[in-house]
């Protein structure tokens, strides 16, 4: 949907300034460098992957029956089953920033306060901001025809944003289905996750934890040994 499409990116845009207000009305941070502008990417990935996640939750919503007996009770489902994941991330890519504040490097360390800020503000936008922007398109927008298409391509069905029948709706759909008794059509990458790559993931989970705690372990041994340069470097 480009309309949710656009939102993301408001949703992304709107998390800079909000929490550069923070950091420098709230918190009275005066020292801000060009490096704080490449928060810039860091929080376009995140509040691009909170995005796929909530969306992702909300289409995973119609494999469910008594999901979607109406809006509230399928936004509702997507809410609890969204939050805590993009909560997690976000709590995560969040701390790993606030232990740069101990750099002795001004530099770095307003970039990771900086930085841990836009993250935190991303995740309440998106849990607050995005929702609203998915009920008023599920409710307005979905199943009819765009603006592009009425105005460039002069499509004969006509575009308005009055409420659409809930009958036509991915809910009541998914609503209609469940009464039938007849499941909706999985995709295939679900398909796939659901199946093969979960029966693989569960039958060998413990070969799997084992192999990732022997890597985690060399990286450890690994970061321990970094010790500071003896001679300087050279140029090639």
């Amino acid at each position: 949907s480009l309309f949710l499409a656009l939102a993301g990116v408001a949703e992304i845009a709107m998390s800079l300034p909000v929490a550069y207000c923070i950091y420098r009305v709230i918190f009275g941070f005066e020292y801000f460098q060009g490096l704080n502008a490449m928060t810039l990417y860091i929080v376009c990935a995140i509040g691009a992957d909170d995005i796929f996640v909530f969306v992702d939750a909300w289409k995973q919503a119609r494999y469910h029956k008594g999901v979607c007996r109406d809006v509230t009770t399928r936004m509702s489902w997507t809410y609890r089953r969204a939050a805590g994941a993009m909560l997690i991330t976000s709590l995560t890519t969040t701390a790993a920033f606030i232990a740069t504040a101990s750099s002795p490097l001004a530099q770095v360390k307003s970039f990771g306060v900086f930085s841990a800020l836009v993250i935190i503000v991303d995740y309440l936008f998106v849990i607050s901001w995005f929702p609203s922007m998915v009920v008023f398109y599920h409710n307005r927008l979905e199943n009819k025809a765009s603006c592009c298409a009425k105005l460039c391509c002069r499509s004969p069905k006509p575009f308005s944003c009055k409420p659409i029948d809930d009958r036509e709706t991915t809910t009541g759909i998914a609503h209609a289905a469940a009464e039938d008794e007849s499941a909706v059509e999985k995709r295939p990458l679900e398909k796939f996750l659901g199946g093969p790559f979960a029966t693989l993931v569960i039958d060998n989970r413990r070969r799997i934890f084992g192999v990732f705690f022997v890597l985690a372990i060399l990286a450890i041994i690994g970061a321990t040994s970094v010790g500071p340069a003896t001679k300087p470097d050279q140029d090639l």
